[in-house]
């Protein structure tokens, strides 16, 4: 059982940070877009736990009606434990578990696998889980840890930034009551602002840099097409500059040559589609020719799409090694 003064602290960091508000956020819904896609699962969660429910403050392929409440009861809730233990917990099949298979979640959300990664606010004081979720058995890989452990700090850090201003403003506050000296006040006022500012930008480069890391080559781009991210295998993939800046400009200005089909299917997506080709092909500047998979799938925010997350794989190389592969069988018959 989970000690009450650190249960009380909990619910108290909750109400002061306002993240049981049930407004959208995109700070936390590009977190949980993200993760479905990267781990190729349906479901991904900011989970926050209180004395008798859980909350999604995002939530990204839950289904209906949990999608519409955003939150269950305790009885349907895996990432309790993630709280109550302060470490990660990684089922692979919950049927199978001990503790978990006679959870609500299983038989009513279709939570079979769950990997979830502790969120903490201060020291000794948990929030809830970042969690990825599967309606099958899956064996987690360490990269899948990883992932989810990056963004979970992602998502720390965004709650902390918000603490800290809630008890800045606090302070402020007192001092306000107490202060003769204005022009003292002002100062401090505008150091703070400053901070906070130099806080938040250092949580988008975080965010940016998460996605250089990315394994697969993958790309995020507002409503205009202007990248917002990318990883470093997009850059090798399409032989971009190493030392090239694509944040701020257009896909199009990048790739001239972007064939009038797929900027069609980028407007549908663009209204709210998602779409998949698993053999496409495209002629590069020079001429050659490139077989690639692509993905395209819409980011969203507060019910609006904000872009686009493009996810490819160039095949080239692979449909060369099979007509090798078919030309050596050709010569042995």
């Amino acid at each position: 059982m989970e000690d009450l003064d650190v249960e009380s602290v909990r619910d108290e960091i909750l109400r002061q940070t306002g993240l049981l508000e049930p407004s959208f956020e995109r700070a936390f819904d590009r977190f949980t877009q993200l993760a479905t896609k990267i781990l190729q699962v349906p479901v991904a969660l900011v989970s926050l736990i209180d004395h008798k429910r859980q909350f999604f403050k995002s939530q990204c392929g839950l289904p209906k009606p949990w999608s519409d409440l955003r939150q269950t009861p305790l009885t349907h809730s895996f990432c309790q434990y993630v709280v109550e233990r302060k470490e990660a917990l990684i089922v692979e099949d919950a049927r199978l578990d001990p503790v978990l298979c006679d959870n609500l979640a299983i038989p009513e959300l279709g939570v079979i696998a769950y990997a979830g990664i502790p969120i903490l606010a201060e020291e000794g004081v948990y929030l809830g889980s970042f969690c990825a979720i599967d309606s099958k058995p899956k064996a987690w890989s360490d990269d899948d840890i990883g992932i989810l452990r990056d963004l979970a700090t992602a998502v720390e850090s965004e709650i902390k930034l918000r603490l800290e201003l809630y008890r800045r403003t606090e302070a402020e506050n007192a001092y306000k009551a107490l202060s003769q000296n204005l022009e003292e006040e002002v100062r401090k006022r505008t150091q703070e602002i400053s901070d906070a500012l130099d806080s938040s930008r250092s949580l988008k480069q975080r965010f940016r840099i998460l996605i250089e890391r990315v394994p697969q080559a993958v790309a995020m781009m507002d409503r205009e097409m202007r990248y917002l991210a990318y990883s470093r295998r997009w850059i090798e993939d399409y032989r971009l500059p190493a030392d090239i800046d694509l944040v701020g400009k257009c896909h199009y200005d990048i790739f001239p040559g972007v064939p009038e089909r797929w900027k069609e299917h980028h407007r549908r997506v663009l209204n709210g589609e998602s779409l998949k080709n698993d053999e496409d092909f495209f002629t590069r500047d020079n001429g050659e020719e490139e077989w690639v998979r692509w993905e395209l799938v819409p980011w969203t925010s507060q019910g609006e799409v904000g872009g686009l997350i493009m996810i490819t794989e160039v095949l080239t190389e692979r449909r060369k090694e099979q007509a090798r592969t078919l030309l050596q069988f050709d010569k042995l018959e």
